[in-house]
């Protein structure tokens, strides 16, 4: 089996049709243009990108390149889910006015360090940090702690978001949907994860 650290080589290679992006969330959005425009469908993990903007962009080249591009929600192409929507909106819970997505998991604290992470010997800097701003990582680990830093990610609050929002509100909502709607975040500086920059939650209406 071929193996690339840098990506764009693994895009040249004629030999693949198709890529599969586990990446930090920064890199998702970038990743998937340039595979489409390599020629390759994609599937990437969720979120799809790290802004709304992003993931326009992502829909535009998809459509103008003719590619296929899913996002990584499983969840949503679960038999069990897909059946127990369409009992739902056969109407066998009556008329929905408002549905939860909740998620709890038990987290230990999230340490910051004193001094800046060096990026290990093994791992390209440049290349991993691609497209977002070459920042100090101040957290014990390169790998997964990513998630705490806002030029790298949105944190868990949008991972869990676009399964946890998405399913209630894209598949339990019959149309027309309200004229207006919103969300709002809180809990920034939580003890918990000590001096995160993301939200600790979202709520959407």
């Amino acid at each position: 089996m071929k193996t690339y650290q840098d990506y764009r080589k693994l895009l040249a290679d004629k030999d693949i049709d198709a890529v599969s992006l586990a990446t930090p969330n920064h890199w998702h959005a970038l990743g998937t243009q340039w595979a489409m425009e390599a020629g390759k469908d994609v599937f990437v993990e969720k979120p799809v990108s790290h802004n709304v903007w992003e993931g326009r962009q992502i829909v535009n080249a998809e459509k103008k390149l003719n590619r296929i591009v899913q996002g990584g929600t499983q969840s949503r192409s679960s038999f069990a889910i897909r059946e127990a929507v369409a009992w739902v909106q056969a109407g066998n819970l009556g008329k929905i006015t408002l549905a939860r997505g909740l998620c709890y998991k038990s987290r230990p604290a999230m340490k910051v360090r004193k001094t800046p992470l060096p990026v290990p010997a093994e791992v390209d800097g440049d290349l991993w940090f691609g497209p977002a701003p070459i920042v100090d990582i101040r957290r014990p680990r390169l790998d997964y702690d990513w998630h705490w830093q806002w030029p790298m990610a949105t944190a868990i609050w949008a991972t869990k978001a676009s399964t946890r929002w998405t399913l209630p509100a894209g598949s339990l909502a019959r149309p027309p949907l309200p004229p207006r709607r919103g969300a709002w975040a809180a809990g920034l500086g939580i003890k918990t994860m000590v001096r995160r920059r993301i939200p600790r939650s979202c709520t959407r209406l």
